[in-house]
Parts: structure tokens; C-alpha cells; sequence
């Protein structure tokens, strides 16, 4: 919510942050579909999100649905980074402000 012009909603059952009323820029996924993990997934660009995974991909993964908009994931769990979270989370903003 620090991130200039952030509003927070519920979309499709998910707690999610959008730049003003739009776009998107990322949702909480709470066990989505039955997998078993949180996580964030957030807007990111091609070659941002390809890095993250190669670099990590036990953490980073391609999210279903928004995966085909370049969006990426990240498992949030006992040992998160969580600055690595606010950093994912400021490029997303960045990302769909850009756009």
C-alpha cells in the first residue's frame, strides 16, 4: 500500500493491489487449486521473470493464468526473504506504470 497510487480489492477471491482502479500489478494465492504453497504472483517483465526462476526456481515459478501475461510467482513460506518480496512487488508496480 506504500507504492504510489495503490489500492487493494478483492479479484476472483484473492486479496490483490492495482494501480488506481487498474491495472493489476499483483494477488495473494493462498493454496490456489489446491497446490501446496502461498504465494504472490506479480506483473513482472519477459526477461525479469526468466532470471528470477533460472535463478531460483524452487521460489520463483510461471503462475497459472496470469503466466501467459508474463506474470511470475513466488512461494511465500517460513524462510522468505520478505525484502525480496518488496522488491518483486516494487518492479511490478513499475512494470504495469510503464505500460
Amino acid at each position: 500500500m506504500a507504492l504510489p497510487d495503490t489500492t487493494e480489492r478483492t479479484s476472483h477471491g484473492s486479496p490483490s493491489w492495482f494501480v488506481g482502479r487498474a491495472p493489476m500489478f499483483a494477488s495473494f494465492a493462498d493454496r490456489h487449486h489446491g497446490v501446496d504453497w502461498v504465494a504472490v504472483w506479480a506483473a513482472a517483465t519477459p526477461g525479469g521473470r526468466g532470471a528470477l526462476i533460472g535463478r531460483d526456481p524452487q521460489t520463483y515459478f510461471v503462475p497459472p493464468y496470469v503466466g501467459t501475461r508474463g506474470w511470475v510467482g513466488m512461494r511465500l513460506d517460513e524462510a522468505t526473504d520478505w525484502s525480496a518480496v518488496e522488491d518483486l512487488l516494487d518492479d511490478a508496480h513499475d512494470t504495469v506504470t510503464r505500460h
